[in-house]
């Protein structure tokens, strides 16, 4: 067996364990890994491991609680289970369970506790892993309902859980609706689970409980009591920090309307409170905003920064977000003048995507970003394919601009007058974006894909017609760049169409190169010195757009 499918055996055995609560067996396995294996193959579980440990602790709105195991594993028949709750979440009654009545009241008093309205929030509860019954694990009583209602506090507090802390009892109904009392396991069962405990996180690991537990588990009467020991004060009297999900709420809109420096730094004051995030996979998300963010603006040192976030948490991804991590690192390596380095990117996005029906946004921005890498590679009728595929899996809002790169490819490959052909057809097909600003950038993209195409066939009193819609369009950079390489094209000096550009970041200066020489005669020795050596159909394929 080879390093690789070692490494694979051993990820999945340690998968397995930690799926059905096993981390003390995990972690047994783990160490002995030690002894016994290589130090690639230990580094790579060791580092794996801690990640998941990780995911176990200290996340807002997460808490852990001990069950017990319907078959044993690992010789053991115990393991722990995180509960999640989230705001704006999956309803409770969602859960099959017949305890939901009661995990619905434990949800209410933690919100209530957390100085929220239970009536007015939208709150759901998810279990890691699965206590449904469909699979190896089953709660033992009630014992998920404390652990319900300290995550509750923790996400209307927006305040994390300490780690190696977990929870078993039950909650009683609150007799004035404002505090609600503990109930006890009973001391054999709580006994296990204690051990359940130490066993998977050490000694230094607390068992809270409610009711009289006696000298086997810290024990509190009431669930104020045990809040105001697990955050340290008493939570409806603490300040809580701004939602997060109110201000991560606010980037989709200020990028779809065009103001990216903004939603830089809504994505910047999101990153800095990311522990108060729900796991490592929101984080990813986060630095995914910020990726998207730096393409925009045409930022290489912005990107460089978020790409190393992103990867400081790439384990957490899945599969849909690593293909849109992949894609935008193949935008800005084609940005920065290397579309073959970018291939090996786009296809490892496209194999990972899971399969599924179109419209699918992340195909298409994957397809898309291959065409442009192609087509910047010379391999024309493989771009022609790919940009054909985007547009096939296009939602209705992303099919007027996918219609216009499958032209553009085609112009690119010397297809002029079929190039006019698919832009008279996307032409005919219903618009529905969802803004002003979404309708406005789309007519300025396909005017530039026509005003390219006119000059290509020397239609030239139609391509100034056509340019002149680019003009209209909103700011940004591609259309306000595509405006001068064709106006210079069409006779308007350079100094004009240039007049008003910042040409400082590297990705400007490249363009300016290409703008250049979209004049008739270009002098080659007064051009951009990045543009000296290449020829123009060369400078067009190292800045496909």
């Amino acid at each position: 067996m080879n390093l690789i499918h070692e490494q694979a055996a051993v990820f999945e055995r340690i998968e397995k364990l930690i799926q059905v609560g096993r981390l003390g067996a995990a972690r047994r396995l783990v160490d002995g890994l030690r002894q016994s294996h290589g130090p690639m193959l230990w580094g790579e579980v060791r580092n794996r491991f801690d990640t998941w440990m990780r995911g176990t602790q200290a996340e807002v709105g997460s808490a852990v609680f001990p069950v017990e195991t319907s078959a044993p594993i690992e010789g053991t028949s115990g393991g722990l289970v995180r509960v999640q709750v989230a705001l704006d979440g999956a309803s409770v009654d969602a859960l099959p369970e017949a305890d939901k009545a009661n995990w619905r009241a434990a949800l209410e008093a933690g919100l209530r506790a957390g100085g929220l309205d239970p009536s007015t929030q939208r709150a759901g509860l998810r279990f890691h892993p699965d206590i449904s019954g469909r699979r190896l694990l089953r709660v033992e009583g009630r014992s998920a309902e404390i652990a319900i209602a300290v995550a509750a506090c923790s996400a209307a507090r927006q305040t994390p859980v300490p780690a190696l802390l977990a929870f078993t009892g039950s909650v009683s109904p609150s007799p004035n609706g404002t505090d609600a009392g503990l109930e006890a396991p009973d001391a054999l069962s709580l006994g296990l689970k204690r051990a359940t405990l130490h066993d998977d996180w050490g000694a230094g690991a607390r068992l809270v409980t409610g009711g009289g537990a006696g000298s086997v588990g810290e024990a509190h009467a009431n669930l104020s009591g045990l809040l105001a020991a697990v955050f340290g004060a008493k939570p409806a009297a603490a300040p809580r920090l701004p939602r997060l999900a109110d201000r991560f709420a606010q980037l989709a809109p200020l990028e779809r309307a065009g103001q990216y420096a903004d939603a830089m730094q809504v994505a910047e004051s999101v990153w800095n409170d990311r522990k108060l995030l729900p796991g490592p996979q929101a984080v990813f998300g986060v630095a995914l905003e910020g990726l998207r963010l730096a393409n925009h603006l045409a930022d290489e040192r912005a990107f460089a920064h978020w790409r190393e976030r992103a990867e400081s948490v790439e384990h957490a991804a899945d599969p849909r977000q690593l293909a849109t991590f992949a894609a935008n690192v193949g935008v800005q390596t084609i940005d920065t003048g290397d579309p073959e380095c970018a291939l090996a990117a786009l296809e490892f996005a496209l194999h990972v995507l899971p399969a599924r029906l179109p419209p699918d946004l992340e195909r298409v921005q994957v397809l898309g970003t291959l065409a442009r890498a192609l087509s910047a590679c010379g391999e024309h009728d493989r771009a022609i394919a790919f940009g054909d595929a985007a547009l096939a899996f296009a939602p209705p809002s992303e099919r007027p601009r996918n219609n216009g790169d499958a032209a553009f490819w085609r112009l690119r490959a010397g297809r002029a007058a079929e190039a006019l052909e698919v832009l008279d057809a996307g032409e005919a097909e219903r618009e529905e974006v969802e803004t002003a600003y979404d309708i406005a950038v789309t007519v300025g993209f396909r005017a530039l894909c026509r005003t390219r195409v006119l000059i290509a066939l020397g239609r030239f009193d139609e391509a100034r017609q056509a340019r002149n819609e680019i003009l209209r369009a909103p700011k940004h950079l591609v259309l306000t760049l595509g405006a001068a390489e064709t106006g210079v094209a069409l006779g308007v000096p350079v100094g004009v169409a240039l007049d008003g550009l910042d040409l400082s970041p590297p990705v400007l200066s490249r363009w300016r190169a290409r703008i250049e020489y979209a004049q008739p005669k270009c002098d080659l020795a007064a051009a951009t010195e990045w543009a000296r050596g290449f020829s123009r159909s060369e400078l067009e394929l190292k800045v496909p757009y």
